[in-house]
């Protein structure tokens, strides 16, 4: 019991003097913070908001609540929040799928005009996978001899929207290296992962940290990195740079929005307030069980919109080489 109230205690003076470093805006906030996930609970986005939501509140002191809007790859979620009044009560969560709905059509909302980004919080790169028993091919420089003696042989776990940043990435990776692969669509992460367990496929196409259990266990190994840097924990694997690929990867990011309308007063507030709940311990321990940490996964509101601009002339200019925009 007494350690209890010494953690209680830490706790509260810790967030009290977090919460005195924020600027100071008249009059708000007068209530609670609600953070809106566009998504279906249980997925990645759903568990950094909630991550994020319980930190904010500890850094700020204000009450934070979790609401779960998903359907229509979160452009439902989306347009109800634009359509609340611009107060600052609440906040948008999104990750680059904001980029790519939006170039194809299947959003109306422009990321980096239509809504104005606080900050970027996660970033993480992917991997390609094999099974560690798999003899045909046990490295990367292996599975290029394989593919190219077998073009069209090896079939690669994928998500299945052809538009995504995966299937963008892998495509643009078959290009570099000229090889042929057979890119099978699984929309759920688990039937991806039971899919290269399982001998049904043989390579899967994966951010790292969602896999992070599964290479731990011995049921999967990282083979390729699609960085330009390696991060030391995969410093022993190939990467873009070191292939030659001539291409700039692509990245998993997720990150908060708030109406453009909002005073600019408590914008600020806002994005002062995040990032004092993504330097708290419980958020960075968050990011470290995700492989959150391996790269900087912070940016803040000029960071976040510039990264989001890189990404819609990336995503734009990919789409148009694979026919899928004018």
């Amino acid at each position: 019991m007494k350690h209890f109230l010494i953690a209680t205690i830490t706790s509260l003076v810790a967030g009290s003097a977090l919460a005195q470093d924020l600027p100071m805006v008249d009059n708000y906030p007068e209530r609670g913070i609600t953070f809106t996930s566009p998504y279906k609970p249980g997925g990645g986005s759903d568990a950094v908001t909630r991550a994020m939501a319980q930190a904010f509140a500890e850094a700020t002191d204000v009450r934070t609540t979790v609401v779960n809007k998903p359907g229509g790859d979160g452009t439902p979620g989306t347009l109800d929040f634009l359509a609340k009044k611009p107060e600052g009560y609440n906040v948008l969560q999104g990750y680059d799928a904001v980029v790519s709905g939006y170039l194809l059509g299947n959003s109306p909302v422009n990321p980096a005009t239509d809504m104005e980004p606080l900050a970027i919080v996660n970033i993480t790169f992917n991997q390609l996978l094999i099974r560690p028993d798999e003899t045909r091919f046990t490295d990367f420089d292996t599975l290029v001899d394989y593919m190219r003696a077998h073009p069209g042989d090896v079939k690669v776990a994928n998500v299945g929207d052809p538009g995504s940043m995966e299937r963008i990435m892998m495509s643009k990776l078959e290009e570099a290296i000229d090889v042929q692969t057979v890119q099978v669509p699984y929309p759920a992460p688990a039937e991806r992962y039971a899919a290269l367990i399982g001998e049904h496929v043989d390579v899967l196409f994966e951010q790292a940290g969602d896999v992070a259990t599964f290479v731990k266990a011995g049921e999967m190994k990282p083979i390729f990195s699609f960085v330009e840097e390696a991060p030391e924990l995969f410093a022993d694997l190939p990467t873009l740079t070191t292939i030659g690929a001539g291409f700039k990867p692509l990245y998993r990011f997720r990150g908060f929005w708030v109406d453009p309308r909002t005073s600019q007063d408590r914008k600020d507030w806002l994005e002062a307030a995040i990032r004092a709940g993504y330097d708290t311990e419980g958020f960075q321990a968050f990011n470290k069980s995700k492989y959150m940490d391996l790269m900087d996964s912070y940016r803040d509101a000029d960071g976040a919109k510039t990264l989001i601009e890189d990404a819609l002339a990336t995503y734009a200019q990919a789409y148009k080489s694979l026919g899928l925009i004018k």
